[in-house]
């Protein structure tokens, strides 16, 4: 819930710390309120300001504040956070388990909320961290088609495909490379990183798109069929792709 949004006013009494008059039976009894103190500003634990990790789905951590019931989290590609890519409101917690977050450097911020109404501690100063390392499957994807796909376009990335078969469409007739520059690699090799494309589909397309540098290392790509009397496993159309190596079945 956006904390903006929440009133609690008809529930409270008012905390303007104001001298009060109460008339009862034509006496007047004074009595004055305390103004409550908002939370203290949380620190900021992990990512660390100016680090570097390679985590695309990572940890935000900070300190609890003393008297905070709930917290707001920002965290955006530029540091006045214009358009955030994570926005937490009323958040009960100090540790969050983001979605995916691409390769890039980013700001992330929090805030702490009292229970009374507008005790708002105010912004931490942002830290600034940057993700970088591959893409890793099937860790972090579940399939090779999906993390190509998370690399914007126009921009480089590294996919890491661990030993295992892959099938299915997720893993052939693989034309995302249009637009990317893509760094495809097994961890350990063409004898146990294995493509099979089950005879009814391609292994890998390269269009005239393709982004410079894209690279295959390390499969075995077995089972393809071509589309028109083009190339089964691999097809390249007016691209420029390194291809080291892999074993052709």
């Amino acid at each position: 819930m956006n904390r903006q949004y929440v009133d609690r006013s008809k529930n409270r009494l008012s905390r303007a710390g104001l001298l009060s008059a109460v008339v009862l039976f034509g006496l007047i009894a004074s009595f004055t309120t305390t103004t409550a103190k908002p939370p203290l500003v949380p620190e900021l634990k992990a990512p660390a300001n100016g680090s570097t990790i390679d985590e695309n789905f990572p940890k935000f951590a900070w300190s609890s504040s003393i008297g905070a019931v709930a917290y707001d989290l920002q965290v955006a590609d530029n540091s006045d956070f214009v358009y955030p890519i994570v926005e937490k409101y009323w958040y009960e917690d100090t540790v969050y388990d983001s979605s995916l977050i691409p390769n890039g450097t980013y700001y992330w911020r929090v805030g702490a909320w009292g229970p009374g109404e507008g005790e708002w501690s105010g912004w931490s100063a942002a830290n600034k961290f940057a993700i970088t390392g591959p893409y890793e499957v099937p860790s972090e994807f579940p399939d090779i088609r999906s993390a190509i796909t998370v690399i914007p376009y126009s921009a480089a990335g590294e996919v890491l495909v661990a030993p295992d078969t892959y099938i299915g469409y997720g893993n052939s007739n693989l034309w995302q490379f249009s637009s990317r520059s893509v760094q495809l690699r097994s961890s350990g090799g063409p004898a146990s990183t294995i493509i099979d494309c089950g005879d009814s589909s391609r292994g890998l397309y390269f269009d005239s798109n393709t982004g410079a540098g894209t690279s295959v290392e390390g499969f075995t790509i077995r089972n393809a069929t071509g589309y028109g009397g083009t190339g089964g496993a691999i097809d390249c159309e007016g691209a420029s792709v390194t291809i080291n190596n892999c074993v052709i079945e």
